[in-house]
């Protein structure tokens, strides 16, 4: 009988550390499955910033008066980050005149990578100084043989899908032409290798103000030679033109014109750069032709200042901080010109890194804003104040 007892004791006590176990593997198991799907999801919104990489200038060409060209290659023979022509690098250099203060914070401006090659050997960079332009006159100055400089590795989605498109129409307006030169580069090579199969074509319309504000025009004229499937269309806004060359500004009608397709079977997509108006311009011209807006892809490479109306205004900011905003390009502009410091990148309202939100106040954007916004948010690189303001950075 006891010893019956003890044996039923025992299992018990066999059963009670079976539950315990099978409780404690239930318990660990969802602290397992809470633990992997908290972190999973902080992963989502905690992003690694890409670290910036050391280039080192190992070829500069003089292209105008305003217009040079750089290649960089990675320091001790690093490896370059591939990239898909469209894209662009953000150059890193000092906020101040003094480049060998240590202490200089650094500003961050974006530009396109304007030549492809199988291989990824270098970079190589197109910039125009402008009269205003801190970072581009910095460059201009400081980019000789042998400089260094830091940068963030390439990204942008300005790029082309060239298996859905049967003709490619690249526009260009001024120094715009580098990430739609990166394009032509590719279709080249792909073309020559046999990539595409057959009916695969491209053309690239280029205006500027003369030829020698044209960059790269001989290798554009070279190329449509060699290759039937390139065709190059320049246009010059000033002066008279010489033989290949139409007089005149680039209209969505001269367009279609030249290349005299039927609008309505063609399986094509047009990829713009250069000046805003002029965007604005053909994209809606473009849309009155005939071509589905989502087959018209642009990238803008900056904001134009507004009219200056002569009204200045306070711009106060959460911190206690105020600044003036009178004849600055931008809201931005005003912002960093009086010491307030900003994540900024793309300067033309496509990053978002910017953002602040508007406190009281109304302004201006001086262009339509593709990206997403919360209530109240504003993208400073491309707004100006019509009243006095209240931010919070």
């Amino acid at each position: 009988m006891i010893a019956q007892f003890i044996m039923t004791q025992f299992i018990m006590v066999v059963l009670l550390f079976i539950f315990a176990l099978g409780g404690s593997a239930i318990v660990f198991c969802l602290l397992n499955i809470f633990w992997r799907s908290y972190f999973s999801a902080n992963r989502k919104y905690q992003q690694v910033e890409p670290q910036p990489i050391e280039l080192k200038v190992i070829a500069r060409d003089e292209m105008s008066a305003r217009h040079f060209s750089v290649r960089l290659q990675a320091m001790n023979g690093e490896v370059l980050t591939d990239f898909l022509p469209g894209q662009y690098l953000s150059l890193m250099v000092p906020s101040e005149s003094d480049a060998d203060s240590a202490s200089s914070a650094l500003l961050k401006r974006c530009y396109s990578l304007a030549s492809w090659q199988q291989g990824t050997d270098f970079y190589e960079l197109g910039i125009q100084r402008e009269v205003e332009g801190k970072v581009s006159t910095w460059l201009h100055d400081n980019l000789q043989l042998g400089s260094v400089i830091s940068a963030l590795p390439p990204k942008g989605n300005f790029v082309i899908n060239g298996k859905q498109t049967d003709h490619t129409v690249l526009i260009a307006g001024g120094i715009g032409i580098t990430p739609l030169r990166a394009m032509v580069h590719q279709f080249i090579c792909q073309i020559g290798e046999n990539q595409f199969g057959k009916n695969k074509s491209m053309s690239l319309f280029y205006c500027a103000k003369s030829i020698a504000e044209m960059c790269y025009v001989d290798e554009f004229i070279q190329l449509a030679d060699e290759c039937s499937d390139f065709m190059f269309y320049p246009f010059l806004t000033q002066g008279v033109p010489a033989a290949q060359f139409t007089a005149g500004r680039l209209s969505a009608e001269l367009l279609t014109k030249k290349l005299d397709l039927r609008l309505d079977k063609l399986k094509g997509d047009y990829y713009l750069c250069g000046p805003n108006a002029m965007m604005d311009e053909l994209k809606v011209g473009l849309t009155e032709q005939g071509i589905a807006a989502d087959h018209i892809h642009f990238e803008r490479f900056g904001i134009e200042a507004a009219t200056f109306s002569g009204q200045e205004y306070s711009v106060r900011l959460n911190n206690n901080k105020s600044i003036v905003f009178n004849k600055q390009r931008t809201l931005l502009d005003a912002m960093e010109a009086q010491g307030v410091e900003l994540q900024s990148e793309c300067r033309s309202g496509e990053c978002g890194q910017c953002k602040v939100s508007l406190l009281a106040g109304k302004v201006k954007p001086l262009i339509k804003i593709e990206i997403d916004l919360k209530a109240g948010q504003i993208l400073p690189c491309c707004s100006i104040p019509q009243s006095d303001l209240l931010i919070d950075v």
